[in-house]
């Protein structure tokens, strides 16, 4: 082969991996960062601001209930981006049989800077069992971020939720964990 031959050779392979490299590096910039996220609303700092209860009437004990839940992070409050979450508003559906069923809803928060973030969840409760725990159930689901205001257009992600809860007693108390990105 002639100098000439291995010099376009040469050219045309080094052309080709700056062109691969370039699409990796480019793809990785893209790629949206993931941030967990993780905190506790203790039950002192929830409220049930509204909640109707309607009988079904096909068997004892089912009801369908609509609610809104008030929780406020005045301690130790989550942030995303930096800023930190001021209030929760959760409305929500029920659909229970002694408080055993699903659940779904949306929440609205809220934070400092006045920019909101809005989420969407379902999942399902049930009733404890045994001595001491009358009245209390427990809720696991799923909450999907599906976008917010200001700077938070693009917030995407998912948290995991277990809340326990007593509609009679106004018990609330929860456990969310996830990730959430931005996306560009």
């Amino acid at each position: 082969m002639d100098n000439m031959a291995e010099s376009g050779i040469k050219k045309t392979m080094v052309v080709l991996l700056g062109l691969v490299l370039g699409l990796f590096f480019s793809t990785q910039s893209v790629a949206q960062s993931r941030h967990a996220v993780s905190f506790k609303t203790p039950a002192k700092d929830a409220t049930y601001t509204q909640q109707y209860s309607i009988d079904v009437g096909d068997v004892p004990g089912h009801k369908v209930r609509i609610y809104e839940v008030h929780r406020t992070y005045a301690h130790n409050p989550p942030a995303f981006e930096g800023i930190r979450l001021k209030e929760v508003w959760r409305r929500g559906y029920s659909d229970y049989m002694d408080v055993n069923g699903r659940a779904w809803g949306y929440d609205t928060y809220v934070l400092e800077s006045g920019e909101k973030i809005f989420l969407r969840w379902s999942g399902t409760s049930a009733a404890f069992e045994g001595a001491g725990e009358k009245g209390k159930s427990r809720f696991i689901g799923i909450l999907t971020i599906t976008g917010g205001t200001g700077g938070f257009l693009g917030i995407r992600g998912t948290l995991k939720e277990t809340v326990v809860f007593s509609p009679g007693s106004g018990l609330n108390e929860a456990h969310t964990q996830g990730e959430y990105w931005i996306e560009k």
